[in-house]
């Protein structure tokens, strides 16, 4: 009776005695999460590996798809063209009787087309050649002098504003921050007839 009290004492006494490098059975990222709170909301402990910073290749490589949307860029521009047909329409006249002229005045600088461009003007035709005014009186000076007044400045004002970023009011319609302005020219009293016509050309002088 006593051997066998002794055998039992001896192996309680093993069992108690765990190696000092066994791993526990259940680490932090364990614990169960408390009540009402999903299991996956506990936070990771505070030694959990975090996620490498994005390097500039991955960020360019993820570029595109940060671009804008093209349908939602499509929708502004719609936008804006409505927004300024609409603005034409309240202040100077039909829309309709003013945008060809937009386009066509901005596609013959684009080409570089002096002739083009003269046709759209009123005469006689006011602009500032080596910082003076000058006055052209027809077309063929308008054509002769082209180079020396329409700077990098007025083409890109006209040929870089969009039809919907256009500003407009009661003194026409402007290009970029007023290199050039369009407006239209009344045949009655009462302007029912009407022709657009470019009316300006200048630099920035703010």
């Amino acid at each position: 009776m006593l051997l066998a009290v002794s055998i039992l004492l001896l192996a309680c006494a093993c069992r108690a005695q765990a190696p000092a490098d066994a791993a526990p059975a259940a680490g932090p990222a364990a614990e169960a999460a408390p009540a009402g709170v999903p299991a996956d909301a506990v936070a990771a402990p505070a030694d959990t590996a975090t996620p490498p910073a994005t390097t500039p290749a991955q960020a360019e490589a993820t570029a595109p798809a940060a671009a804008a949307n093209p349908a939602a860029e499509a929708a502004t521009d719609a936008a804006g063209e409505q927004a300024v047909n609409h603005a034409i329409d309240a202040t100077l006249g039909d829309h309709t009787r003013y945008k060809p002229v937009i386009q066509a005045l901005q596609s013959a600088v684009a080409a570089g087309d002096a002739a083009q461009v003269a046709a759209l003007a009123r005469y006689p035709f006011n602009v500032t050649i080596n910082g003076r005014p000058t006055v052209l009186h027809d077309e063929k000076a308008f054509i002769a002098r082209y180079p020396e007044f329409m700077t990098p400045e007025i083409r890109d004002a006209i040929v870089g504003t969009k039809y919907g970023d256009l500003f407009v009011n009661y003194q026409g319609v402007m290009f970029g921050r007023g290199q050039a302005w369009i407006n239209g020219l009344c045949h009655d009293d009462k302007c029912k007839e009407f022709e657009v016509k470019l009316v300006t050309l200048q630099p920035f002088s703010g």
